[in-house]
C-alpha cells in the first residue's frame, strides 16, 4: 500500500522488472507540505487505468529537491505522433474517448487533471494511451471539470488537423468552440454518452 509521507533518505536502486523513471521538482517551489498534497492525489489515482503510475517520493539531500519515482511508459507523445501524419477522423475519435474514459475515472475519485495537452499524452504501437503528466495543484471545481472537458475536446481537432469538415452530428457531439462545450457539458460522463450515441456503441 502506498503512503504519502515523505521520506528523507537518498534514492535509492531497487531491483525490479518494472521500468521507472525519477522526476525532480525545483526546491524554490516545492517543498515538503506540497510534496505530501501531490501523493495523497497520485495515490487516489492509482487504481486509473490509463495514468502513469506512482511509486514513492522523497527529498534528495544532496540536490536539495524533492523527487518521485514513477513508472516508464513506452511511446511517442500525441504531439510527435500527429506531427508525422495527422490521424484520420475515427482513429482521433478513438484516442479521444480513451482520454473520456480515463478522464471519467479521475472525476470519479474527485480528482481534476488540469494541464491536458497533446505533449503530456504517449501513444504506443497498438494504440494504447497514458497521460504521463498533470497539474498536482488542480482542484476538483466545477470550472476545472470543464477545462479538462475542452481540454480534449481541443486535443480531437489538434490530432486531426483542425479540420472544419467534420459531419455536424460530430460537431455537435465535440463541439469548434470552447464556450459550446462549456454549455453543453458539466460531467465527463455527459461527452462519452454522447459519443457512443453517436458511434452506435
Amino acid at each position: 500500500m502506498l503512503r504519502a509521507n515523505i521520506s528523507h533518505m537518498r534514492p535509492r536502486n531497487i531491483k525490479t522488472i518494472v521500468r521507472q523513471l525519477i522526476k525532480l521538482f525545483n526546491p524554490d517551489e516545492t517543498r515538503s507540505k506540497h510534496m505530501a498534497r501531490f501523493c495523497k492525489k497520485l495515490e487516489r489515482l492509482t487504481p486509473v487505468s490509463g495514468l502513469i503510475k506512482f511509486y514513492h517520493a522523497g527529498y534528495w539531500k544532496e540536490r536539495n529537491c524533492y523527487y518521485m519515482v514513477m513508472e516508464y511508459v513506452e511511446g511517442d507523445t500525441l504531439y510527435k505522433s500527429y506531427s508525422k501524419k495527422v490521424f484520420p477522423m475515427f482513429k482521433g475519435i478513438n484516442v479521444v474517448r480513451h482520454l473520456f474514459e480515463i478522464l471519467c475515472d479521475c472525476h470519479s475519485n474527485r480528482i481534476c487533471l488540469g494541464d491536458l495537452h497533446t505533449e503530456n499524452i504517449l501513444i504506443d504501437d497498438d494504440g494504447g494511451i497514458t497521460i504521463i503528466d498533470c497539474d498536482l495543484s488542480c482542484k476538483f471545481t466545477p470550472e476545472n471539470v470543464k477545462d479538462d472537458i475542452v481540454s480534449i475536446c481541443k486535443i480531437f481537432y489538434e490530432i486531426t488537423g483542425r479540420k472544419v469538415d467534420y459531419p455536424q452530428d460530430l460537431r455537435n457531439v465535440i463541439p469548434l468552440k470552447e464556450n459550446v462545450i462549456r454549455d453543453r457539458y458539466g460531467k465527463v460522463i455527459e461527452v462519452l454518452c454522447s459519443l457512443e450515441e453517436l458511434l452506435g456503441a
